[in-house]
């Protein structure tokens, strides 16, 4: 007898589904579709647990024919109630499921590795699962643009899945190129801050309905930074003779960035007449505003060992290439910035 209820029981629910698949196959199309199958495979979940909580310990011979009729004349009016609001009132349903349904939302955006070549942007994206089921992604795919223009698109690889009941936040790493974004933002130079548009969209595989997608959407900005323009402003021997030599030195240093910066930390190697004669940190802080320059001074203690012989005898008075080459550490409010320090040209040595 158990055998008999239990296979009513499947060939019903096995009927529904079959119903669920036909009407899924003509109205993929249609708006809010993936709203409406959600409402229906929670409808169809309530009813199976409906029959078998009402029916439960019922032994009568006849249960299976007498379920049977039961559950289609209660299919009849469920098929009659659902294409109804499939056909009217698709807000209903939407009203219907409620929060019933997974949600996503951009819940941060951070830059980091910030230099004069590239950036990397990475987007929190937080998901939640209403189910008691894990919710495989599908996909997690992004582009980003600036005044309608894109410049960069990209997908998650293996994202995973989101843990029933629970929720999790996906990180979408966007590594931006600024030269591929330059030749699609023809007005772009470096050193100017770049406004953005983030365009999202999450891909999940829903229990008994399928694909699923999310669109997200978050704005920001993040900078092309323009790399420092150095000079010498002033060279002076305190010391020359040939047991060594001391100099003095005053350096220029430009921002020529959109905001502002401050330069926290040099490493150099410094070259006389091709030579490179000493190497350093320079520790003191320079702020600076937006398209301001600024000062700062080194102290070098030379030997004719480290100057070389010929280059040691030119210095007295005259005129020497100089290489002033390294990494400054330039503080900024999208966080730190490295960026390459290349400075070559002639300078006069007074004594």
């Amino acid at each position: 007898m158990g055998l008999s209820k239990s296979a009513s029981r499947l060939s019903l629910l096995f009927l529904m589904r079959g119903v669920a698949n036909r009407i899924t196959a003509n109205t993929l199309s249609r708006p809010k579709v993936g709203t409406l199958f959600l409402s229906y495979n929670i409808l169809l979940l309530r009813y199976n647990s409906f029959i078998q909580n009402a029916f439960k310990g019922i032994t009568t011979p006849k249960f299976g024919e007498f379920t049977t009729m039961i559950s289609q004349r209660i299919l009849s009016l469920f098929l009659i109630f659902f294409s109804f609001f499939l056909i009217s009132s698709c807000s209903t349903l939407d009203k219907l499921i409620g929060e019933n349904r997974p949600s996503a939302s951009i819940v941060g955006a951070r830059l980091s590795n910030l230099n004069a070549q590239s950036a990397t942007v990475t987007f929190d994206v937080s998901v939640d699962n209403p189910y008691g089921v894990d919710l495989p992604i599908l996909g997690l795919d992004f582009a980003l643009s600036n005044k309608g223009n894109q410049f960069l698109a990209g997908a998650v690889n293996d994202p995973g899945f989101i843990p029933a009941m629970n929720s999790r936040v996906v990180p979408v790493v966007a590594h931006i190129p600024f030269a591929d974004a330059m030749r699609v933002l023809s007005d772009v130079k470096p050193g100017a801050v770049i406004p953005y548009e983030a365009t999202m969209g999450l891909n999940l595989d829903l229990p008994s309905f399928g694909a699923f997608r999310i669109p997200l959407q978050k704005s920001g900005e993040f900078p092309i930074p323009a790399v420092p323009n150095i000079s010498i402003e002033n060279f002076a021997w305190e010391s020359f003779g040939l047991n060594g030599a001391v100099a003095n030195i005053d350096f220029k240093f430009g921002n020529g960035n959109q905001f502002p910066i401050s330069v926290d930390n040099i490493g150099y190697d410094f070259e006389l007449a091709g030579k490179r004669v000493f190497r350093g940190a320079m520790g003191k802080t320079l702020n600076l505003a937006p398209g301001e320059d600024g000062t700062f001074g080194l102290r070098l203690e030379l030997s004719p060992a480290s100057l070389g012989l010929a280059a040691f005898r030119m210095l007295g008075g005259q005129e020497a290439n100089y290489g002033f080459i390294g990494d400054a550490k330039i503080g900024s409010r999208f966080g730190d910035i490295s960026l390459p320090v290349d400075s070559r040209g002639r300078t006069t040595m007074k004594r």
